[in-house]
């Protein structure tokens, strides 16, 4: 019963310290950047492109009825950057601590038979994992000269957002390479997102 509780501890520090280091990170990434002013007809032609997309560098393969991408890279012209990088984390992380929540409800709950316990706690240490990951991959990548980056690791997939003006080949190489090393997710796996 006390390695029960134990590892309860353990899993909420690791947990409360992963969402400190991201909030930690997010705020300074924050009072760091200064977001210039923009003329009304430069934010109008922004706004036109908002969300406007386009595939690069793919190899396609047409059979009959179907295509299939093989390289998968793609890049989105976005005139607020910034600001999707900061949302896109604060959803991240409130989506997170909400499955937290539940599953610490889970473990709290008296009424709970004993699988359903260390099934949550095993989901718990999961996404710790999952968050820790994805932390490691955005700072190595910001790392290598990309200026902002964020990082979606679901199961057998990884998605990868990166700021640039002109992803080149051995860029998506290098992403690639990271993304690999710390997850072990196949390369066709892994989808790159070129925002501007």
């Amino acid at each position: 019963m006390m390695v029960v509780k134990k590892r309860q501890v353990v899993i909420i520090a690791l947990v409360i310290m992963i969402l400190v280091a991201g909030y930690l990170n997010w705020s300074y990434k924050k009072d760091m950047e200064t977001v210039p002013t923009i003329s009304q007809d430069v934010e109008r032609s922004v706004q036109k492109n908002l969300g406007e997309a386009k595939l690069v560098n793919s190899n396609l393969e047409t059979n009959d009825s179907s295509m299939q991408m093989e390289d998968q890279k793609v890049v989105v012209d976005t005139g607020s950057s910034n600001i999707y990088f900061i949302e896109s984390r604060m959803e991240r992380e409130r989506s997170r601590s909400e499955a937290l929540e539940i599953l610490q409800s889970i473990v709290d709950d008296q009424n709970s038979p004993k699988e359903s316990k260390v099934s949550a706690q095993n989901k718990m240490i999961d996404i710790a994992k999952i968050m820790d990951k994805e932390m490691i991959i955005e700072n190595l990548i910001k790392a290598k000269g990309f200026k902002d980056t964020v990082a979606f690791v679901n199961d057998d997939k990884v998605n990868i957002v990166v700021q640039s003006d002109g992803l080149i080949p051995s860029q998506v190489a290098q992403i690639q390479d990271i993304v690999v090393s710390q997850t072990g997710v196949a390369v066709e796996k892994i989808k790159i997102i070129e925002l501007r």
